[in-house]
C-alpha cells in the first residue's frame, strides 16, 4: 500500500498521529513497523523483557505523568526521614535524666541512679540514631531528588521538542501540498479564461490576438510557472521530511524512550536501597526492636524493580508506528474544458445584499426617537462635531441606493458617501453620533473601567452583525458591551484615523501631535480624530476619573491601538514603539483637556466682567433717575416705586452672575445644549478647537462666538447688539 495526500490537504486535528493523517488500507491495517508480526509479538513478550522503545512508541505522555508521580514518591519518602529525625532528636532530649544524687548511702538513690544512667543511654541511642538518618539518608537523598528533578526537566523538554519538530514537519508538507493544489487551480481558472476568451471573440483571419487575450496568456505563464516552483518545493518538503522522520525523529525518540527506562530503574532502586539502609540503622537500636526490624528488612526484599516496570507496560503498551515514505502526487487536470466544448458555465444567483445606506438609514430609522429620549435622562448631554448637529430624523419611506458596504469595516468616505443623499449637511458619519449618544444614555461617563472591560466575545459578534444588517443601538443596555463596539468600528476602519504616513514623525514628537495631525491626515479623518478625542477628554474630568478609575494614561493604552496601527513585524520593536503611541494619545488627551479648561476659565472671566459693567450701568441710570425725580419733586409713591425698582435689577444682576446649577448640563465640545429650567436649545457652529456650549437668555436670543451676532429666534433679524460672551458653566 502507498500512502498518498489528499486532495484537501492534511488534517489539523490530531497531526501526531499518523493513523489520522494516512488513509487505512483495505485490509483495515495500519502500516506497522514491528520486527515480527503481531503473533509473533505476542508469544515473544514472554521471552524477551519489554521496553520504553519498542513497545511504548506513543507513550511519551504517560511516561512523563508517571516520572512526576515518580519524584513525588520521592519527597514524601524523603519528608518521612526528615521527621522520624525531629522526632529522634526530641526523644534524645527528653530521655536525659534531671535526677540528683542526694544521699548515696540510700539503696533507693543508688537504684534511682542505674535508672537515670539507662536513661541517659537511650537518649544517646536517639541522638545517635537522629544523627546517622540526617547524614547517611536524607544529605544524599535530597541531593539525588534534585538531580532527578533537572533530569526530567531535560528528558521531557528534549521529548516534546522532537514532537514539535515532527509536527512542524507534517504541518511542512501539508502546507507544501495545499500551495501547489491552490496553484494548479489557479493554472486552471486562468486557461478556462483564455478558453471563454478565445471562443467570445473568435477567430479572425489575418488578425493576430487581442490585447486582452495576450494578457490571459501571461496569466497562464506566469501561473505555471509558480506552480512549477511550487512543485519542487513540495517535493523538496516531502524529501525532508522523509529523512526526518525516519532518521533523525526515530533515533532521537527511542533514545529519548529508553532514558525515560533508565531514568526510571535509578529512581526506583535508589529509593529501595535507602529503605533498606533506613532498616540497617533501626536494627542498630536495642534487641527490643530486632524482630520488627528482621520483617521490616524482609518485607523490603519484596521490592522488585524489574517485575514492576514489566507489569506497567504490559499496562500501557502500544505498538511503533511509522507513517510510509511520502511520494509524488502529480496534479490532474481533469478540469480543463477544451475548445469545442461549450463554455457556459452556470452560476447560482448571489443572494441580495443590504446596501450600506439601508444599514444607516434603517438603523437612524429606528434609533433617533430612543436617541431623542434619552437626552433627559443623560442630563441632556449631547455632543456633536465641526458643523454637525444632532443626527435628522428619518422618515420611514426614506430612498436609498444599493451598495456592498457595511458599517464595521467601511472607509469613512464610504460612510459619508452613503448618507450624503440623505444628508449632505453632516460632516462625520451619523453612526459615530450614534456611539456616542448610546454611551451617555447608558451613564459611560460614571461607569468604573469603561473601555478597559469587554464583554463576552459572542455578545460583540452578534450587535456587529445586527448593526451591519440595519439594526440599531437602542435596545442596548450594557455601557462596556456600547463601548467595545464603539472601539470595534474604529479598529476596523481600513484607514486609521491617525494614518501610518506620519507614524515615524508623531511618536518622535508626541507634544507636536495636533499639529502633525493638521497638516498629515486627511480633512475628514480630522474631523472624526477632533470629535473622538473632544469625547475622550470628558472622561478625564476629576469627578469622573473617581468613579471610572480612567485617568488621562489608562484611557491612552485601552484606546490607542484603535488610532495608531503599527506595521512593525520585530516584535521588540514594537514592544518600544507602542509606549511611545500611549504617549501621543495621552498627549493629545491633556492637550485639548487644558484647551477646553482654558476656554471655560475665559469665557468665566468674560461673563464676569460683562456683569460688573452692565451693574455699573444700571446704577448710573438709577441715579439719574433719582436725581431727576428729587428735581421734580415727585411724591412718595413714586420713589417707593423707584427703590423696587432698583431691587429687582439688582437682584436680577446677581442672578446673572451666578453659576449655573449641575441640572444645566453641558459638553465642551458640543453644539446643542439645553437648560433644564427655562432655557432653549441653541445650536452652535465652529471649529473643533474652539467650540463652546452656550445657551439662550429667557429672552430667547441666540449667542454665537468671538464677536457674537445676536439673533432673535422670532424675527430671525440680527439686533444691534454685538458683544464677546462665553458660557460660564464651568460643570461638564
Amino acid at each position: 500500500m502507498t500512502s498518498t495526500l489528499t486532495a484537501g490537504g492534511l488534517p489539523n486535528d490530531h497531526i501526531l498521529d499518523p493513523s489520522s493523517i494516512y488513509p487505512i488500507s483495505s485490509s483495515g491495517n495500519n502500516v506497522i513497523l514491528n520486527d515480527q508480526d503481531d503473533e509473533s509479538s505476542n508469544n515473544n513478550s514472554t521471552q524477551r523483557p519489554l521496553s520504553f522503545g519498542r513497545d511504548m512508541w506513543e507513550g511519551f505522555e504517560t511516561l512523563c505523568k508517571r516520572t512526576e508521580v515518580g519524584l513525588d514518591q520521592c519527597k514524601e519518602l524523603l519528608e518521612f526521614f526528615k521527621k522520624r529525625v525531629a522526632i529522634e532528636e526530641k526523644l534524645s532530649k527528653n530521655q536525659i535524666s534531671k535526677f540528683k544524687l542526694k544521699d548515696e548511702t540510700d539503696s533507693f538513690q543508688r537504684g534511682f541512679t542505674c535508672i537515670s544512667m539507662l536513661s541517659d543511654a537511650e537518649a544517646n541511642i536517639h541522638k545517635s540514631f537522629s544523627q546517622n538518618l540526617l547524614n547517611n539518608l536524607c544529605h544524599p537523598f535530597t541531593a539525588f531528588v534534585k538531580e532527578l528533578e533537572s533530569r526530567r526537566k531535560k528528558l521531557v523538554n528534549d521529548g516534546q521538542k522532537l514532537r514539535n519538530d515532527y509536527k512542524d514537519s507534517l504541518d511542512a508538507v501539508r502546507k507544501g501540498h495545499q500551495k501547489y493544489e491552490r496553484l494548479c487551480r489557479d493554472i486552471e481558472s486562468a486557461k478556462m479564461e483564455l478558453i471563454s476568451m478565445i471562443e467570445k471573440e473568435g477567430e479572425q483571419d489575418g488578425v493576430g490576438p487581442s490585447l486582452k487575450i495576450q494578457t490571459i496568456e501571461k496569466k497562464v505563464a506566469k501561473c505555471e510557472s509558480l506552480a512549477l516552483i511550487a512543485e519542487q518545493e513540495y517535493k523538496d518538503q516531502i524529501k525532508e521530511t522523509n529523512e526526518f522522520i525516519y532518521g533523525n525523529y526515530q533515533s532521537k525518540m527511542a533514545d529519548n524512550l529508553n532514558e525515560f527506562e533508565q531514568f526510571e530503574l535509578m529512581r526506583m532502586q535508589f529509593i529501595k536501597s535507602n529503605i533498606k539502609n533506613y532498616m540497617a540503622l533501626m536494627m542498630e537500636i536495642p534487641s527490643s526492636l530486632e524482630a520488627e526490624l528482621n520483617n521490616g528488612c524482609k518485607q523490603t526484599d519484596w521490592i522488585d524493580p524489574d517485575l514492576d516496570l514489566n507489569t506497567f507496560i504490559k499496562t500501557h503498551q502500544s505498538q511503533k508506528k511509522l507513517p510510509l515514505p511520502f511520494q509524488f502526487e502529480p496534479y490532474l487536470e481533469s478540469k480543463i474544458i477544451s475548445l469545442n466544448q461549450s463554455n457556459h458555465i452556470p452560476q447560482s444567483p448571489s443572494p441580495p445584499t443590504r446596501s450600506l445606506k439601508d444599514n444607516i438609514i434603517g438603523f437612524f430609522n429606528k434609533s433617533t426617537a430612543a436617541l431623542a429620549r434619552s437626552i433627559d435622562d443623560t442630563n441632556q448631554l449631547s455632543i456633536s462635531s465641526n458643523n454637525i448637529s444632532s443626527p435628522p430624523i428619518l422618515t420611514p419611506g426614506a430612498p436609498s441606493s444599493p451598495s456592498k458596504a457595511s458599517i464595521f469595516g467601511s472607509d469613512l468616505e464610504e460612510l459619508m458617501d452613503a448618507q450624503k443623499k440623505q444628508f449632505p449637511n453632516e460632516t462625520v458619519p451619523l453612526i459615530l453620533n450614534s456611539f456616542i449618544q448610546t454611551l451617555l444614555r447608558l451613564g459611560a461617563l460614571e461607569t468604573e473601567g469603561i473601555f478597559r472591560i469587554s464583554p463576552v466575545h459572542h455578545s460583540i459578534q452578534i450587535e456587529k452583525q445586527k448593526l451591519d444588517q440595519g439594526g440599531n443601538l437602542d435596545h442596548i443596555d450594557d455601557p462596556y458591551l456600547a463601548a467595545t463596539l464603539f472601539k470595534h468600528w474604529l479598529r476596523d476602519l481600513p484607514n486609521p484615523l491617525i494614518s501610518s504616513a506620519i507614524y515615524d514623525e508623531i511618536i518622535e514628537s508626541p507634544e507636536n501631535s495636533w499639529k502633525i495631525i493638521k497638516n498629515g491626515i486627511p480633512l475628514l479623518h480630522q474631523k472624526v480624530l477632533n470629535y473622538v478625542i473632544d469625547f475622550l477628554v470628558e472622561f478625564i474630568e476629576p469627578e469622573f476619573i473617581a468613579k471610572t478609575k480612567m485617568d488621562a494614561h489608562s484611557l491612552a493604552i485601552v484606546v490607542t491601538p484603535v488610532f495608531i496601527r503599527s506595521n512593525l513585524s520585530n516584535p521588540q520593536q514594537a514592544l518600544e514603539n507602542s509606549k511611545k503611541e500611549i504617549k501621543v494619545i495621552e498627549c493629545m488627551l491633556v492637550e485639548s483637556f487644558n484647551n477646553k479648561k482654558r476656554r471655560l476659565a475665559r469665557s468665566t472671566e468674560d461673563v464676569e466682567d460683562n456683569g460688573q459693567q452692565e451693574e455699573e450701568k444700571e446704577n448710573d441710570q438709577s441715579s439719574e433717575t433719582l436725581n431727576n425725580d428729587n428735581s421734580n419733586n415727585n411724591d412718595g409713591d413714586d420713589n417707593q416705586q423707584l427703590s423696587s425698582q432698583q431691587e429687582q435689577q439688582q437682584q436680577s444682576l446677581s442672578q446673572t452672575n451666578q453659576q449655573p446649577s449641575r441640572n444645566h448640563s453641558t459638553l465642551s465640545f458640543a453644539t446643542m445644549t439645553s437648560d433644564a429650567t427655562n432655557s432653549d436649545v441653541v445650536l452652535v457652529e465652529g471649529s473643533s478647537e474652539d467650540m463652546i456650549s452656550v445657551t439662550t437668555s429667557s429672552s430667547g436670543e441666540e449667542i454665537h462666538e468671538d464677536e457674537f451676532t445676536v439673533v432673535s429666534p422670532t424675527s430671525g433679524q440680527p439686533t444691534n447688539k454685538d458683544r464677546s460672551i462665553r458660557n460660564s458653566n464651568s460643570s461638564t
